[in-house]
């Protein structure tokens, strides 16, 4: 009996570090350069923070809404929602509230914008800007705020008046020449 002592001991305390373990919250980024986080991203822009929009709890998603001043990558509307996991500890963005003035660097996720702690998103700094625009240029205005495809919406809703009012004028032309 006393030769078992060991073996339970051991099997006791392997169920009890087993067991009584939780999830592991945390989020392990790679280190990556400002360079690396803007030619990995979809769209990088430059503006203001203008509100943030948080769940109740921290398993949902936080939304940022931005004055957009520059797009340096990609198609940004002047108007944009960026989402982020609401917790640092998932890889959200931190310490970003209203009224910042942030560099985001983020990915089209079903149909959403979103950045995240590992993406390079930070508050705007002279470094940060400076390292930006040597990976990216100066940028450029961003596009007003009309639903992507608008502009074919409208080109496709003018050509179908055309096509109407010609087929209108071929049909009583027709109808003339038999009257």
């Amino acid at each position: 009996m006393a030769a078992l002592r060991p073996l339970v001991a051991t099997a006791a305390l392997g169920l009890t570090l087993t067991l009584g373990a939780g999830p592991a919250l945390a989020c392990s980024c790679a280190e990556q350069t400002t360079e690396q986080a803007a030619e990995g991203a979809e769209l990088v822009v430059q503006g203001t923070v203008v509100s943030v929009e948080r769940p109740a709890d921290v398993t949902g998603v936080v939304s940022y809404q931005l004055d957009v001043s520059r797009v340096l990558k990609g198609t940004g509307q002047r108007h944009m929602e960026v989402e982020s996991a609401a917790s640092g500890a998932s890889c959200g963005i931190e310490g970003i509230e209203q009224g910042d003035e942030v560099v985001v660097f983020a990915d089209q996720q079903a149909g959403n914008w979103v950045t995240g702690l590992c993406d390079g998103t930070a508050k705007v700094s002279p470094e940060l800007v400076k390292e930006v625009e040597a990976t990216l240029g100066q940028g450029e205005a961003p596009t007003d705020d009309a639903r992507p495809g608008s502009a074919n919406l409208f080109l496709s809703a003018a050509v179908g008046a055309v096509v109407a009012a010609l087929v209108a004028a071929v049909v009583l032309l027709r109808q003339r020449r038999r009257g």
